[in-house]
């Protein structure tokens, strides 16, 4: 038996002008998901009778349904709160990760163990998480951070000290970035009385940072 094959002729079927390829933002969903585990070699056999082309979304709505949980972008503000209360406890009880970071032997390990390492996405791979994504909208959209909230993201950051090498390396990743209004490869200078934005220094009595008020 051919699962590729099998999976491309569906693919014909349900989508003819692709010649058996996916069609964009859709994808085949087995009626009864549970062959997947009962019954793998039916599962494989992909046939047209089993199959029902549908939406990505709407394939990862079913499944959150079927699986008993909502897809991410689905969380209610019950659910988000919950997230949120069980992440501060292991916080407050030392089980979680804040304060603390990765030793040079985990992080190691974790950059070995990573499978996209040194790999790039295909377009059609691109096109897909795009489809996935689409219609979603920022947690964050229309709301601001409250004034409390903002004094800790505040405290959090001072003391911290950039490097040079850091700093160099943050300018050439933003290099070439398209960012708003035109502002292409911008960055902050300073005379030591106000900010401005540009890509080279404006002149000698300028130095490479943002004053903070």
């Amino acid at each position: 038996m051919n699962k590729n094959k099998n999976y491309h002729n569906a693919w014909k079927h349900f989508y003819p002008e692709g010649n058996g390829k996916n069609k964009p933002g859709y994808c085949l969903h087995h009626i009864n998901p549970e062959w997947k585990h009962n019954d793998i070699q039916r599962y494989n056999e992909w046939r047209i009778e089993d199959l029902q082309m549908m939406t990505n979304e709407e394939h990862s709505r079913l499944h959150g349904k079927i699986r008993g949980r909502l897809p991410k972008y689905e969380l209610t503000d019950e659910i988000r709160r919950k997230i949120s209360e069980g992440v501060r406890k292991a916080n407050e009880e030392g089980r979680g990760m804040k304060g603390s970071s990765h030793s040079e032997a985990t992080r190691k390990l974790l950059s070995e163990h990573n499978w996209l390492k040194g790999k790039h996405q295909s377009e059609e791979a691109k096109e897909h998480l795009r489809s996935l994504m689409k219609g979603m909208t920022s947690p964050m959209k229309g709301k601001h951070h409250s004034e409390e909230t903002k004094a800790k993201m505040s405290a959090s950051q001072k003391g911290k000290k950039i490097t040079e090498e850091v700093k160099e390396k943050l300018s050439q990743m933003f290099i070439g970035i398209q960012r708003g209004g035109g502002r292409q490869g911008m960055v902050y200078w300073n005379n030591g009385e106000k900010n401005k934005r540009a890509i080279e220094c404006p002149g000698t009595e300028w130095k490479r940072g943002k004053l903070r008020k």
